[in-house]
């Protein structure tokens, strides 16, 4: 069972669930054995026996289903339980077998709530990782072809999940434990634990070979997170021998070894530089995250026509490998007489599907990268 919850947010209030009482003639058998197993979910939750716990919540929300509507708040708690009491694998990841189960979640709490309520991350989030599990399962008589695509399709639908959970934590910020969120998040990346990062590389090495761009990334998020210093660094200068590595990945490797204390360093300080251009300088390498790649956006054929210029202010997250996550437009501007500034949104997807775009050197911490909240753009369109 998970030990790492969002408690103030996630509990799971097992009183909360009330036992119907029902006229013998209303299915009794199905409602006696629901009362049972409820009874039984309750106290291996106070006894902490997740063994016990799981199987009770499983046949709870099994009998629960024929006793309560789809759409009802007790079967979606129903359901929250027995995700939360699933056995995990890798340290903290529900195993691979409880994949439809944390679909059904999803599905129960967004159409109680909201899609874009606080209520959903907690979901999002299980589901997310079950996913991160499935991706490590190696399927029996799997082709290689299947298990690529497989692969390949989860870790689309990972992003896709962790983009929504950023969006969330951010407006639900002061109201959670935005800690252990963006935690649970980082361990999708960067594994939650070696077995589980080392499982990896040996199944994308297998199955989407060793020169493919997420291999060499996980053997990356390995390297940074579970070898010593010396072995670390020996591992980056393995992975900047390959011409498939990762811009990102590459900026991040040198980063790391233009810091030591040899000759060789002046030597990666310089590879960094070239990779970077002129933005790189002896004060701003160790400091800051610094841009590497900006494409500049599509100006709207509207505003083109009308003569519009005007600005949009971003904020997003760069994360430990430079890419830009969680687009948000926070001020929008449109000129369109007098230099007056006319709050429209007329740029505002131009403007994010551009920054979608953008590369970053990430910022460094103690030597290794690290993400960085609240990074802010301004994204100017002006007819020339």
């Amino acid at each position: 069972m998970r030990q790492t919850r969002l408690g103030s947010l996630f509990l799971i209030f097992c009183a909360a669930l009330p036992f119907r009482a029902i006229a013998a003639e209303d299915r009794p058998s199905i409602e006696q054995q629901f009362n049972t197993a409820y009874k039984a979910f309750r106290t291996a939750a106070q006894d902490n026996n997740a063994d016990a716990q799981h199987q009770h919540a499983t046949v709870a929300l099994r009998l629960g289903s024929d006793l309560f509507a789809e759409d009802s708040q007790t079967l979606a708690l129903l359901t929250m339980n027995a995700a939360l009491a699933y056995p995990t694998a890798w340290g903290l990841l529900p195993t691979h077998t409880a994949l439809p189960l944390m679909r059904h979640l999803v599905t129960r709490y967004e159409s109680l709530f909201g899609q874009d309520s606080i209520d959903v991350i907690e979901p999002l989030l299980l589901l997310a990782e079950t996913l991160t599990a499935y991706s490590l399962h190696s399927v029996p008589d799997e082709s290689t072809a299947d298990a690529r695509t497989r692969i390949l399709d989860t870790e689309t639908e990972i992003a896709s999940l962790t983009q929504r959970i950023y969006h969330l934590t951010k407006r639900f910020g002061p109201n959670i434990d935005a800690a252990t969120v963006l935690q649970r998040l980082g361990g999708l990346r960067t594994g939650f634990s070696e077995e589980a990062t080392l499982s990896a590389i040996k199944i994308r090495d297998r199955t989407l070979g060793p020169q493919h761009p997420l291999t060499l990334s996980t053997r990356y998020f390995y390297a940074n997170n579970f070898l010593k210093r010396a072995a670390r660094l020996r591992e980056f200068e393995s992975l900047l021998e390959s011409q498939a590595l990762p811009v990102q990945i590459r900026t991040a490797a040198l980063h790391q070894l233009s810091l030591k204390t040899n000759t060789k360093a002046d030597q990666y300080r310089a590879q960094l530089r070239t990779l970077l251009g002129d933005q790189v300088t002896s004060t701003t390498i160790n400091d800051n995250y610094l841009p590497v790649a900006k494409t500049a956006p599509i100006y709207p054929r509207r505003a083109l026509s009308k003569g519009w210029s005007g600005y949009v202010i971003l904020e997003f997250t760069v994360t430990e490998v430079g890419f830009v996550e969680d687009i948000t437009a926070i001020k929008s501007c449109v000129y369109k007489r007098q230099g007056q500034c006319s709050d429209k949104s007329i740029f505002d997807k131009a403007s994010i599907t551009s920054a979608k775009t953008f590369r970053y050197v990430p910022r460094f911490v103690d030597g290794l990268p690290v993400r960085t909240y609240g990074v802010q753009n301004k994204v100017t369109f002006e007819v020339m």
